[in-house]
């Protein structure tokens, strides 16, 4: 079943100039994020590396054998990359504004990256939660907070890229958490950013209470905004959504494995239709009930004893808690 590997076989030597940024690209763009660029690619706006550049490098460092980017995390993502280091649509284009910060204290982890695709086009693009297991905990947190650091410093990056890539038109994505901070830094960006954002896509990230979308910053940039989910989406439907904005994808995988972009199904610069499974709907009114009718004292106390008990083993990511998971069994 063709996915976005077979789309770079079948379209990847055409230029954005020529087909413009679509909703496959908008797929490769949130797995590139997943690349560790630090110390390759600066953190503004002023200096930028050819994609080619800054992949051989990243690889490079990785070494031969390095296959993996953490638990969770696709194994395909570092495939892909190499793919479009020799790929005439991607190999060129240039890359800037590399951001990636965890912080235990503040539990943040938050991962951005700006890509100029054409003379007249940027993509913003934020990562979506890494092999940390504080990235999950931010994640966990949206069900206590009424904004998680990482919506007020995805706001902070899209401004700071508007302002310096003056007379651009702006495409902004995510994957998971990635496509959260997606509409999040949209929809709360000034007026004079929002109008030059073209597209909005959501890829499978968590939503927001129902007033978000009654909002009239929301409404301002609605008809921009797309969120992709697969046909038994879990993570997509935490929360609410707009379901005007909704579009199903049709995934090879099952379950909790259709999370991976790698198994949605593509035709052509398109993304392959499909229908939400009832499972998914009964999954999301199980979270939405332990969300809403659940006290927050005990939801904090759930979320603080499930992430004493991962990292019991002085485990900092999900990789290290599920290959410590003999010593997490004893240590409780």
């Amino acid at each position: 079943m063709p996915n976005i590997m077979d789309y770079l076989k079948w379209r990847g030597d055409i230029s954005f100039e020529a087909s413009p940024f679509n909703e496959v690209d908008n797929l490769i763009f949130t797995q590139l994020c997943f690349v560790d660029f630090s110390g390759i690619i600066s953190e503004d706006h002023t200096q930028s590396v050819p994609l080619h550049i800054a992949v051989r490098k990243a690889l490079t460092r990785l070494g031969p054998k390095s296959k993996k980017l953490g638990f969770m995390i696709p194994d395909d993502i570092l495939k892909l990359v190499e793919v479009l280091a020799s790929c005439p649509r991607y190999r060129d284009i240039l890359l800037c504004a590399y951001v990636s910060k965890t912080d235990t204290v503040e539990e943040t982890q938050f991962a951005a990256i700006t890509s100029i695709i054409t003379s007249k086009d940027i993509v913003v693009t934020y990562r979506g939660t890494d092999d940390t297991l504080i990235g999950w905990k931010e994640d966990f947190n949206m069900a206590l907070l009424p904004n998680i650091p990482s919506q007020k410093l995805s706001l902070e990056y899209l401004e700071n890229a508007s302002s310096f890539h003056k007379g651009k038109h702006i495409y902004v994505c995510g994957h998971s958490k990635g496509g959260n901070l997606s509409i999040y830094s949209a929809v709360n960006s000034l007026c004079k950013t929002k109008k030059k954002i073209v597209r909005v896509f959501n890829n499978d990230g968590p939503g927001f209470k129902k007033e978000f979308f009654e909002s009239k910053k929301y409404l301002s940039i609605k008809s921009r905004i797309t969120t992709i989910i697969p046909q038994n989406s879990f993570v997509g439907l935490m929360f609410e959504q707009d379901e005007d904005s909704l579009y199903v994808v049709k995934s090879s995988s099952i379950g909790a494995f259709q999370h991976d972009v790698f198994s949605w199904q593509v035709m052509g610069p398109s993304l392959e239709n499909a229908k939400l499974e009832k499972i998914a709907l009964r999954d999301k009114k199980a979270f939405n009930t332990w969300v809403y009718n659940v006290a927050e004292e005990e939801r904090k106390e759930a979320i603080e004893v499930l992430f004493d008990f991962l990292s019991s083993s002085g485990a900092t990511t999900l990789t290290e808690a599920f290959n410590n998971s003999p010593k997490l069994i004893k240590a409780y």
